[in-house]
């Protein structure tokens, strides 16, 4: 359990989790908390890229059995040179921004956001992290030999029956072989098959003995499927639903998807599905950033929501958890780069990913998902943005690339390594590696497959929507009773743009003297007046000073919201009082 004590940025601490995690032995099941506390920050300089070099350190100097040391260190691409650990001026200026993890002959993980770089030139950035972190490692075991810890802890958390083990592999391995060879599409019926397979063999155990050693049978059953299924990819060169190595799902998807946000897109890849929806509001709608060491506000937000149901599985609803903040993070660096300025576009933008149901990749899916529904809403973004996941199975020099994975291919492969991109670049990545001895060749291996399947994705994306929008997206027919039919068709944002905010112009055309004629959207909280140009087609359109979040549309709230306050503009000044009489509808 690795946590982020003062809660400073989950991200943070998926990092750590992320880097230090796959070094701990297999068969080591004591419970370890690592805990990491900024006691004294430097505004100049990130301390996340230090995390897991603390961390690691704490290891270090104890005796818990772990396989590194391993360290961290951020590269950036300033001016066409690479830097290590740069300071929040440099940051400003770069094209690459990559947290990259080591171990001395390694790399263990990366993340990062680009400014639509080659693959080449994300290749050099992890050789110029990885030198810098072999320093670190040095230092690390030195620091091992100077407190007297090269001898860890002995350990016994398994037990074993090296018989039931042999008579177990024996008797299921080529059954686990042959079953996965047969391109099963569906992951529910691959799980019952395997799971049929296991039960066939417990059958011909005694009830006592199937009893007792339930956990070992487990997991004996668990290495060898994963076995079998490795060894019939490497060997057939097919994949466990009859793709082949770099073929891609069907893909399904479309745009306008939802009547009432701004934008909309639903996109379906194999089993994985994301219904995404933007919608957009003002300045006082964005997100207000308080961090340990940088404070201002975001006008792109991006939340990605992940039930139970999506895997069919039953989980307690609580907070977000560490997995789907990691995941938001990373569609929001993917898409970012490719917004207009706030000058082209003034509107805070807010994205909502909800995963229907996943089968691997379902980040991939939202930023697939997330273009779309920012095209839809009329945002003219600067190019369309595709994301796919690669998988890499290694085994005695033998090694497959595996395109747009499954999440059982995830579980059984050594490598997950996302990447986002346009056909100009790659705008973001994330990579998990859980194997030793991963070459730079295999790796530029993989950035080349991913870009063949970015690229047959953007085709598919620009024939949903060829482009955004012309104007930003008018609200259905059936609601246009209900409330603004253009977030831009107002009088005030003229005002907004021409007037300070302070002066009586301002005034006079964000509230109305004549408060007889003012009403108030049903779809937002703000107030809203007539436009003269309108009157004969009795057209009303949302004040662009009010909330983007929508309300119930009964008339006993409409009621209750309108008593809440009228404003008035009395000698330049203007008041607010409340008001205790209820109005109908």
């Amino acid at each position: 359990l690795f946590q982020d004590v003062f809660g400073i940025f989950n991200v943070i601490a998926r990092l750590i989790d992320r880097a230090l995690r796959p070094l701990f032995p297999d068969d080591f099941h004591a419970e370890v908390q690592v805990q990491v506390t900024l006691i004294s920050g430097d505004r100049n300089n990130p301390p996340d890229a230090l995390a897991a070099l603390a961390a690691s350190s704490a290891l270090a100097v104890s005796d818990i059995p772990f396989n590194g040391p391993v360290s961290e260190c951020r590269v950036a691409l300033i001016d066409n040179e690479f830097v290590i650990n740069p300071d929040y001026e440099q940051m400003e200026r770069a094209e690459l921004d990559l947290i990259v993890a080591a171990t001395y002959d390694n790399i263990m993980m990366v993340e990062g956001e680009m400014k639509e770089v080659s693959e080449d030139t994300m290749l050099e950035a992890l050789k110029t992290a990885h030198s810098s972190i072999k320093i670190h490692c040095q230092a690390l075991n030195e620091l091992t030999e100077m407190v007297g810890k090269t001898q860890k802890r002995e350990y016994c958390h398994e037990e074993n029956d090296p018989e039931l083990k042999a008579k177990l592999h024996d008797a299921v391995y080529q059954k686990c072989y042959d079953f996965a060879h047969q391109g099963i599409k569906s992951k529910s019926a691959r799980s019952e098959g395997f799971d049929a397979i296991k039960q066939e063999f417990i059958a011909t155990l005694s009830e006592e003995e199937a009893e007792e050693k339930a956990f070992m049978i487990d997991r004996y059953f668990h290495d060898t499927e994963k076995e079998a299924m490795r060894d019939m990819v490497l060997q057939e060169r097919v994949r466990l639903d009859g793709r082949q190595l770099n073929e891609i799902r069907p893909i399904w998807a479309e745009v306008n998807y939802l009547p009432s946000p701004h934008g909309s897109a639903i996109f379906t890849r194999g089993e994985t599905q994301s219904l995404s929806t933007c919608t957009l509001g003002t300045k006082l709608d964005e997100q207000i950033i308080d961090g340990a060491m940088i404070e201002g506000k975001n006008r792109f937000i991006l939340h990605y929501n992940f039930p139970g149901f999506a895997t069919g599985e039953v989980k307690r609803a609580g907070s977000t958890s560490r997995r789907e903040i990691g995941h938001g993070n990373l569609a929001m660096r993917a898409l970012k780069q490719v917004l207009p300025s706030e000058e082209e576009c003034p509107y805070t933008i807010r994205l909502v990913s909800d995963i229907l149901e996943s089968n691997g990749s379902s980040s991939m899916a939202t930023v697939c998902a997330g273009c779309l529904a920012l095209m839809d809403a009329g945002v003219k973004i600067r190019k369309p943005v595709s994301g796919i996941a690669m998988g890499l199975i290694e085994k005695n020099g033998n090694w497959a690339v595996l395109s747009d994975i499954l999440g059982d291919e995830d579980h059984l492969g050594d490598m997950d390594f996302k990447v986002t991109g346009t056909r100009d670049g790659i705008t973001a990545c994330q990579m998990d590696i859980k194997c030793d001895g991963l070459s730079y060749d295999i790796l530029a291996k993989a950035l080349a497959q991913a870009k063949e399947g970015r690229m047959h994705i953007l085709n598919i994306i620009e024939q949903t929507i060829p482009a955004p929008r012309e104007d930003y997206k008018p609200r259905s027919e059936n609601n246009e009773d209900d409330g603004c039919q253009r977030v831009h068709r107002c009088n005030h944002r003229t005002a907004r743009q021409d007037y300070p905010r302070n002066s009586k112009r301002h005034q006079y055309h964000y509230h109305n003297r004549r408060s007889r004629r003012s009403r108030y959207c049903r779809n937002c909280i703000g107030k809203q007046r007539r436009n003269r140009s309108c009157r004969k087609e009795n057209k009303r359109y949302c004040c662009s000073s009010g909330s983007w979040r929508s309300v119930r549309r009964n008339s006993q709230e409409l009621a209750a919201f309108r008593s809440i306050c009228r404003i008035f503009t009395f000698k330049g000044r203007i008041v607010a009082r409340e008001r205790n009489i209820m109005e109908q509808s």
